[in-house]
């Protein structure tokens, strides 16, 4: 499976990314919405992780285009970057 993960925090990334690979699955990454939505387009991945704040287009807006897009369905999972503030301040 091809997933686009987009993310401007370097760390989280890089997590999602490994952990995705480990299980076998594809990935290519966007530091920021703008590029996942050119990623988007030219590599048509099955499933985009994407964080709900990023420079440029922010994950709602690249959302909402994925979906007026005419390609097949993509899912897709929306991290908002409060909550792994949240998480991460509770020790």
């Amino acid at each position: 499976m091809l997933i686009l993960v987009a993310d401007d925090d370097p760390t989280a990334l890089l997590i999602v990314e490994t952990a995705l690979r480990n299980l076998g699955h594809l990935c290519i990454s966007a530091t920021d919405g703008d590029q996942a939505w050119e990623a988007f387009q030219t590599r048509r991945p099955d499933v985009v992780i994407s964080d709900w704040l990023m420079p440029g287009m922010t994950g709602l807006e690249l959302c909402r285009k994925i979906r007026a897009h005419p390609a097949r369905y993509t899912y897709l999972i929306m991290v908002p970057a409060r909550a792994r503030a949240i998480r991460c301040s509770r020790g």
